[in-house]
């Protein structure tokens, strides 16, 4: 005869807890046939692609950072989040939660790997960053009110970094 696992009623009303069903006012009919047609195609549960989908979203906003398709619906199919997938394809210290801050040449030759501007009223970067450098070390700049850059960086190239700027001034 088997054991009866002692933690089995813990476990199971955890599991309950996680399955719990939550109601969502006005969502958009268009996206949930579009969520269900993609649950649909990898074989999974609507709620489990909604999910992710929150994940994503949620995760574009922590982060600064995107997963393309393709690899979001390669994530969903290996059963990783897409935030476990963001964290291997771009690991980044995160600076953030500030009303003001200027960032140098030397700011960015001194830190280890990629940096990720978050939350910060107004970012300047310094006129002596030059493309190169923004390139390789700039993660990504998310929710900035206002992003000043100096007219020699590729301001296209900077704004392919940028998600949720408010305001763009070239100084310089």
């Amino acid at each position: 005869m088997p054991e009866k696992d002692p933690e089995a009623p813990e476990k199971e009303a955890r599991k309950e807890e996680k399955a719990r069903i939550t109601t969502i006012r006005n969502l958009d009919q268009e996206l949930y046939g579009k969520a269900v047609s993609i649950a649909k195609s990898l074989g999974k549960p609507v709620g489990e692609v909604v999910n992710e989908a929150l994940r994503l979203l949620i995760s574009t906003l922590e982060y600064g950072v995107t997963l393309p398709g393709y690899l979001a619906r390669e994530a969903i199919a290996k059963g990783k989040t897409a935030v476990e997938s963001l964290v291997e394809a771009r690991k980044a210290i995160v600076i953030g939660d500030l009303d003001e801050l200027e960032v140098t040449r030397r700011d960015l030759e001194d830190v280890e790997g990629k940096v990720l501007f978050k939350n910060i009223k107004r970012l300047t970067i310094s006129s002596d960053v030059d493309a190169r450098l923004f390139e390789e070390k700039v993660a990504g700049i998310v929710l900035c009110d206002t992003l000043v850059i100096p007219s020699t960086l590729p301001k296209l190239r900077v704004l392919s970094k940028a998600k949720m700027v408010k305001k763009v001034e070239v100084a310089g």
